[in-house]
Protein backbone atom coordinates (compact mmCIF):
# COMPACT_ATOMS: atom_id res chain seq x y z
CA UNK A 1 0.00 0.00 0.00
CA UNK A 2 1.43 3.51 -0.44
CA UNK A 3 0.18 6.39 1.20
CA UNK A 4 0.51 9.84 0.60
CA UNK A 5 0.47 12.42 3.75
CA UNK A 6 0.06 16.33 4.45
CA UNK A 7 3.76 16.62 5.15
CA UNK A 8 4.55 15.04 1.55
CA UNK A 9 5.97 11.48 2.63
CA UNK A 10 5.15 8.45 0.63
CA UNK A 11 4.96 5.46 2.20
CA UNK A 12 5.27 1.76 0.09
CA UNK A 13 3.49 -0.98 1.89
CA UNK A 14 3.05 -4.60 1.22
CA UNK A 15 -0.49 -6.05 1.32
CA UNK A 16 -0.73 -9.09 2.24
CA UNK A 17 1.39 -8.14 5.57
CA UNK A 18 1.13 -4.76 6.15
CA UNK A 19 4.56 -4.05 6.28
CA UNK A 20 6.22 -0.42 5.11
CA UNK A 21 8.66 -1.43 2.55
CA UNK A 22 9.48 2.45 0.96
CA UNK A 23 9.54 5.62 2.98
CA UNK A 24 10.32 8.96 0.77
CA UNK A 25 9.76 12.43 0.80
CA UNK A 26 7.71 12.83 -2.60
CA UNK A 27 5.83 15.92 -2.20
CA UNK A 28 7.02 18.81 0.25
CA UNK A 29 3.75 20.84 0.10
CA UNK A 30 1.93 17.50 1.00
CA UNK A 31 0.45 14.69 -1.71
CA UNK A 32 -2.62 16.10 -3.28
CA UNK A 33 -2.56 13.20 -6.78
CA UNK A 34 -0.66 9.68 -6.12
CA UNK A 35 -0.65 7.27 -8.85
CA UNK A 36 0.82 4.09 -10.15
CA UNK A 37 2.51 4.19 -13.39
CA UNK A 38 0.53 1.53 -16.39
CA UNK A 39 3.02 -1.61 -15.47
CA UNK A 40 3.09 -0.27 -11.29
CA UNK A 41 6.95 0.16 -11.86
CA UNK A 42 6.82 4.30 -10.95
CA UNK A 43 4.43 6.61 -8.99
CA UNK A 44 3.53 9.97 -10.04
CA UNK A 45 3.62 12.34 -7.15
CA UNK A 46 1.73 15.47 -7.47
CA UNK A 47 1.74 18.48 -4.81
CA UNK A 48 -0.58 21.17 -3.80
CA UNK A 49 1.63 23.93 -5.43
CA UNK A 50 1.92 21.96 -8.71
CA UNK A 51 5.41 20.31 -8.15
CA UNK A 52 5.34 16.58 -10.24
CA UNK A 53 7.62 14.12 -10.21
CA UNK A 54 7.94 10.21 -10.89
CA UNK A 55 9.52 7.90 -8.44
CA UNK A 56 10.67 4.33 -8.73
CA UNK A 57 8.74 1.81 -6.55
CA UNK A 58 11.46 -0.42 -6.00
CA UNK A 59 14.50 2.05 -4.76
CA UNK A 60 12.05 5.25 -3.78
CA UNK A 61 14.07 7.25 -5.60
CA UNK A 62 12.99 10.45 -8.21
CA UNK A 63 12.79 9.44 -11.93
CA UNK A 64 16.04 11.85 -13.67
CA UNK A 65 14.78 14.92 -15.01
CA UNK A 66 11.27 13.76 -14.12
CA UNK A 67 10.82 16.70 -11.58
CA UNK A 68 8.40 19.54 -13.31
CA UNK A 69 6.78 22.72 -11.82
CA UNK A 70 2.90 22.64 -13.17
CA UNK A 71 0.69 25.46 -11.47
CA UNK A 72 -1.43 25.47 -8.42
CA UNK A 73 -3.91 22.56 -8.75
CA UNK A 74 -7.49 22.78 -8.62
CA UNK A 75 -8.05 18.89 -9.01
CA UNK A 76 -6.71 16.05 -10.64
CA UNK A 77 -7.31 11.96 -11.88
CA UNK A 78 -6.45 9.22 -13.28
CA UNK A 79 -8.02 6.64 -15.44
CA UNK A 80 -8.87 3.57 -14.31
CA UNK A 81 -6.00 1.28 -16.46
CA UNK A 82 -3.47 4.24 -15.65
CA UNK A 83 -2.57 5.31 -18.69
CA UNK A 84 -3.82 8.88 -18.87
CA UNK A 85 -3.72 11.43 -16.27
CA UNK A 86 -4.86 14.38 -16.28
CA UNK A 87 -5.20 18.01 -13.80
CA UNK A 88 -6.59 20.91 -13.57
CA UNK A 89 -4.10 24.11 -12.75
CA UNK A 90 -6.17 27.55 -11.21
CA UNK A 91 -6.01 29.33 -14.09
CA UNK A 92 -8.60 26.55 -16.01
CA UNK A 93 -6.18 24.96 -17.89
CA UNK A 94 -6.75 21.02 -18.07
CA UNK A 95 -3.43 19.07 -18.73
CA UNK A 96 -3.42 15.67 -20.27
CA UNK A 97 -0.65 13.50 -19.45
CA UNK A 98 0.67 9.90 -20.73
CA UNK A 99 0.69 7.26 -18.18
CA UNK A 100 3.15 5.25 -19.03
CA UNK A 101 6.28 7.46 -20.03
CA UNK A 102 5.07 10.56 -18.02
CA UNK A 103 5.11 12.82 -21.23
CA UNK A 104 2.62 15.92 -21.16
CA UNK A 105 0.41 15.38 -24.16
CA UNK A 106 -2.26 18.10 -24.39
CA UNK A 107 -3.43 21.73 -22.58
CA UNK A 108 -6.90 22.62 -23.19
CA UNK A 109 -8.36 25.80 -21.91
CA UNK A 110 -11.51 25.01 -20.08
CA UNK A 111 -14.31 27.65 -22.35
CA UNK A 112 -16.56 27.11 -19.46
CA UNK A 113 -14.45 27.68 -16.68
CA UNK A 114 -12.35 25.77 -14.09
CA UNK A 115 -13.71 22.00 -12.49
CA UNK A 116 -13.53 21.52 -9.01
CA UNK A 117 -13.65 18.06 -9.39
CA UNK A 118 -12.29 15.68 -12.54
CA UNK A 119 -12.73 12.09 -13.94
CA UNK A 120 -10.94 10.91 -17.25
CA UNK A 121 -12.12 8.13 -19.46
CA UNK A 122 -10.45 4.52 -19.59
CA UNK A 123 -9.91 5.21 -23.46
CA UNK A 124 -7.76 8.63 -22.47
CA UNK A 125 -10.01 10.30 -25.15
CA UNK A 126 -11.82 12.60 -22.84
CA UNK A 127 -12.67 13.70 -19.09
CA UNK A 128 -15.85 14.69 -17.06
CA UNK A 129 -15.57 17.37 -14.90
CA UNK A 130 -17.92 19.44 -12.80
CA UNK A 131 -17.66 23.29 -12.38
CA UNK A 132 -17.68 25.58 -9.48
CA UNK A 133 -21.42 26.06 -10.78
CA UNK A 134 -22.15 23.15 -10.04
CA UNK A 135 -22.25 22.27 -13.92
CA UNK A 136 -21.56 18.75 -15.16
CA UNK A 137 -19.05 19.07 -18.63
CA UNK A 138 -17.09 16.67 -20.91
CA UNK A 139 -14.59 17.72 -22.50
CA UNK A 140 -13.00 16.10 -25.47
CA UNK A 141 -9.31 16.18 -25.82
CA UNK A 142 -9.17 15.83 -29.69
CA UNK A 143 -11.64 18.59 -30.44
CA UNK A 144 -11.78 20.44 -27.38
CA UNK A 145 -15.18 21.08 -27.77
CA UNK A 146 -17.04 21.04 -24.18
CA UNK A 147 -20.97 19.67 -23.80
CA UNK A 148 -22.88 20.31 -20.98
CA UNK A 149 -25.52 18.11 -19.14
CA UNK A 150 -28.30 19.34 -17.57
CA UNK A 151 -27.38 18.45 -14.53
CA UNK A 152 -27.00 20.53 -11.62
CA UNK A 153 -27.33 18.65 -8.81
CA UNK A 154 -23.87 17.04 -8.40
CA UNK A 155 -21.53 17.73 -6.14
CA UNK A 156 -18.02 15.36 -6.34
CA UNK A 157 -16.08 12.57 -6.68
CA UNK A 158 -16.78 12.15 -10.12
CA UNK A 159 -16.14 8.42 -11.72
CA UNK A 160 -16.21 6.82 -15.17
CA UNK A 161 -17.13 3.59 -15.91
CA UNK A 162 -14.43 1.72 -17.19
CA UNK A 163 -16.69 0.54 -20.75
CA UNK A 164 -17.55 4.44 -20.80
CA UNK A 165 -20.89 4.02 -20.95
CA UNK A 166 -21.55 5.34 -17.10
CA UNK A 167 -21.09 8.45 -15.39
CA UNK A 168 -21.31 8.80 -11.53
CA UNK A 169 -21.11 11.52 -8.41
CA UNK A 170 -22.32 12.05 -5.22
CA UNK A 171 -25.79 14.03 -4.70
CA UNK A 172 -26.24 15.97 -1.59
CA UNK A 173 -28.00 13.39 1.00
CA UNK A 174 -29.43 11.33 -1.29
CA UNK A 175 -26.53 9.10 -2.49
CA UNK A 176 -25.24 8.26 -5.90
CA UNK A 177 -26.22 9.97 -9.11
CA UNK A 178 -25.74 7.45 -12.51
CA UNK A 179 -25.63 9.41 -15.76
CA UNK A 180 -25.99 7.97 -19.20
CA UNK A 181 -22.96 9.18 -21.09
CA UNK A 182 -24.68 8.61 -24.35
CA UNK A 183 -27.70 10.87 -23.67
CA UNK A 184 -25.88 12.86 -20.56
CA UNK A 185 -28.93 12.17 -18.56
CA UNK A 186 -29.39 10.62 -15.34
CA UNK A 187 -30.45 6.75 -15.60
CA UNK A 188 -31.40 6.03 -11.86
CA UNK A 189 -30.36 7.19 -8.20
CA UNK A 190 -28.59 5.31 -5.64
CA UNK A 191 -30.26 5.89 -2.18
CA UNK A 192 -28.39 5.14 0.80
CA UNK A 193 -30.65 4.47 3.77
CA UNK A 194 -28.71 6.88 6.21
CA UNK A 195 -25.71 9.15 6.28
CA UNK A 196 -24.50 10.11 2.88
CA UNK A 197 -22.17 9.06 0.12
CA UNK A 198 -18.22 10.04 0.65
CA UNK A 199 -16.60 7.85 -2.36
CA UNK A 200 -17.46 5.59 -5.07
CA UNK A 201 -15.61 3.60 -7.80
CA UNK A 202 -17.13 1.34 -10.83
CA UNK A 203 -15.71 -2.21 -11.05
CA UNK A 204 -13.24 -2.87 -13.59
CA UNK A 205 -15.99 -4.95 -15.66
CA UNK A 206 -18.15 -1.72 -15.48
CA UNK A 207 -20.92 -4.02 -13.53
CA UNK A 208 -20.44 -2.87 -10.09
CA UNK A 209 -19.86 0.21 -8.42
CA UNK A 210 -18.84 0.88 -5.19
CA UNK A 211 -19.94 3.45 -2.30
CA UNK A 212 -18.38 4.82 0.62
CA UNK A 213 -20.30 6.74 3.31
CA UNK A 214 -19.50 9.06 6.32
CA UNK A 215 -21.20 5.96 8.57
CA UNK A 216 -17.93 4.48 7.57
CA UNK A 217 -19.74 1.86 5.20
CA UNK A 218 -18.86 0.42 1.91
CA UNK A 219 -22.30 -0.64 -0.44
CA UNK A 220 -21.62 -2.65 -2.98
CA UNK A 221 -24.39 -1.67 -5.99
CA UNK A 222 -25.35 -3.78 -9.25
CA UNK A 223 -25.60 -1.60 -12.54
CA UNK A 224 -27.75 -0.86 -14.49
CA UNK A 225 -30.46 -1.79 -12.08
CA UNK A 226 -29.62 -0.38 -9.00
CA UNK A 227 -29.49 -3.25 -7.09
CA UNK A 228 -28.27 -3.33 -3.57
CA UNK A 229 -25.19 -6.37 -3.07
CA UNK A 230 -23.06 -6.21 -0.38
CA UNK A 231 -22.56 -3.79 2.93
CA UNK A 232 -18.82 -4.06 4.93
CA UNK A 233 -18.54 -2.24 7.89
CA UNK A 234 -14.74 -1.32 9.45
CA UNK A 235 -14.34 2.51 9.04
CA UNK A 236 -14.56 5.00 12.29
CA UNK A 237 -15.52 7.81 10.62
CA UNK A 238 -16.47 8.26 6.80
CA UNK A 239 -14.91 7.01 3.59
CA UNK A 240 -13.29 9.04 1.95
CA UNK A 241 -12.23 6.89 -1.09
CA UNK A 242 -12.36 3.59 -2.51
CA UNK A 243 -11.03 1.47 -5.85
CA UNK A 244 -10.88 -1.99 -6.94
CA UNK A 245 -8.18 -4.50 -8.15
CA UNK A 246 -7.58 -4.63 -11.42
CA UNK A 247 -9.59 -8.20 -11.04
CA UNK A 248 -12.38 -6.95 -9.70
CA UNK A 249 -12.22 -9.35 -6.67
CA UNK A 250 -10.65 -6.77 -4.27
CA UNK A 251 -11.80 -3.65 -3.14
CA UNK A 252 -9.33 -0.88 -0.85
CA UNK A 253 -10.76 1.58 1.09
CA UNK A 254 -9.15 4.63 2.84
CA UNK A 255 -10.92 6.70 5.88
CA UNK A 256 -10.98 9.72 8.01
CA UNK A 257 -9.68 6.70 10.68
CA UNK A 258 -6.04 6.87 9.02
CA UNK A 259 -7.27 2.93 8.51
CA UNK A 260 -6.76 1.59 4.72
CA UNK A 261 -8.97 -1.93 4.43
CA UNK A 262 -8.60 -4.56 2.12
CA UNK A 263 -12.31 -6.00 1.41
CA UNK A 264 -12.55 -9.88 -0.91
CA UNK A 265 -15.05 -8.22 -3.24
CA UNK A 266 -16.54 -11.88 -4.05
CA UNK A 267 -17.84 -12.34 -0.32
CA UNK A 268 -19.72 -10.30 2.36
CA UNK A 269 -18.25 -8.97 5.94
CA UNK A 270 -14.83 -8.35 6.29
CA UNK A 271 -11.69 -6.73 5.52
CA UNK A 272 -8.96 -8.97 4.25
CA UNK A 273 -5.32 -8.66 3.94
CA UNK A 274 -4.89 -5.10 5.21
CA UNK A 275 -7.50 -6.44 8.64
CA UNK A 276 -3.99 -6.93 10.61
CA UNK A 277 -2.04 -4.10 9.37
CA UNK A 278 -4.63 -1.54 10.82
CA UNK A 279 -2.61 -0.46 13.40
CA UNK A 280 0.57 0.56 11.68
CA UNK A 281 -1.19 2.15 9.30
CA UNK A 282 -2.98 4.52 11.64
CA UNK A 283 -0.02 5.46 13.24
CA UNK A 284 0.34 7.85 10.06
CA UNK A 285 -1.69 10.11 11.92
CA UNK A 286 -3.16 11.77 9.07
CA UNK A 287 -6.62 11.58 7.00
CA UNK A 288 -6.74 9.51 4.02
CA UNK A 289 -7.79 10.75 0.75
CA UNK A 290 -7.46 8.21 -2.26
CA UNK A 291 -6.95 4.93 -2.63
CA UNK A 292 -6.23 3.20 -5.69
CA UNK A 293 -4.12 -0.27 -7.01
CA UNK A 294 -1.01 -1.47 -8.61
CA UNK A 295 -1.67 -3.16 -12.01
CA UNK A 296 -0.66 -6.07 -10.64
CA UNK A 297 -2.63 -6.01 -7.87
CA UNK A 298 -0.02 -6.46 -5.36
CA UNK A 299 0.26 -2.59 -3.92
CA UNK A 300 -2.58 -0.34 -3.46
CA UNK A 301 -1.73 2.98 -2.67
CA UNK A 302 -3.16 5.54 -0.94
CA UNK A 303 -3.08 9.92 -0.90
CA UNK A 304 -3.64 12.47 1.37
Amino acid sequence: VATGDRCGMIRLWERETGKLLQVFQGAPQGAVLVAFVADGSQLLVADAIGVHARWEVNSGRPVPSSRKRLAILDCGAVSADARTWVVVTEGGVLRVWDGAGGREMKRIPLKGGRFAHVAVACDGGWAAGLGYDGSLRLCDFKTEEEYVADETSLQGDLGISPDGAWLAARIGGEGVAIVEIATLQRALTLRLDAGAATSLAFSPDSRWIAVGDSLGRVTMWDLPDGRRLQTWTGHRGHVTSVAFSADGTMLVSGGVDTAALVWDAQSVGRPAGLAEAREAIRSLAHEQGTVAWSAAGTLAHAGD
